[in-house]
């Protein structure tokens, strides 16, 4: 079966999914089972910003269902990065995987994909396709 890694761009498939579809939200329950459809997914990244304690209860849910959750906080008007913290996550597993799958259409993941690629993994982006 083949190893793959998940980095979910929580923030991006939030934007996206609600442009595309107004008012309609993501199950990342059915998501992660979507992942495992390609093989096994070893490893469930999510990565998001979280302004004071808002989304708490929904990132403790994103635990609960296997998801390593990688939160950045929101201070004063600062909105801080997480695509250089997902991307050397990426690097650093590569080793380990068969297939990286990025849960994002923003096209600053093009050069880690490309890159991800020439290490002769396979990269499925499973996103909305708006940005």
């Amino acid at each position: 079966m083949i190893k793959i890694a998940l980095f979910a761009d929580v923030n991006n498939l939030y934007y996206c999914i609600n442009k595309k579809f107004p008012g309609r939200k993501l199950d990342y329950d059915k998501y992660l089972a979507l992942c495992n459809e390609y093989g096994s997914v070893i490893r469930s990244l999510a990565y998001s910003i979280q302004i004071k304690e808002e989304s708490k209860g929904f990132f403790t849910c994103l635990s609960k269902l296997g998801y390593e959750t990688k939160i950045k906080i929101m201070t004063d008007n600062r909105r801080p990065n997480y695509s250089v913290d997902l991307s050397l996550d990426a690097v650093r597993l590569s080793n380990q995987i068969e297939m990286l799958i990025l849960g994002s259409s923003d096209p600053i993941y093009v050069p880690l994909v490309n890159y991800i690629k020439a290490l002769g993994i396979k990269v499925q982006i499973i996103a909305c396709g708006v940005n």
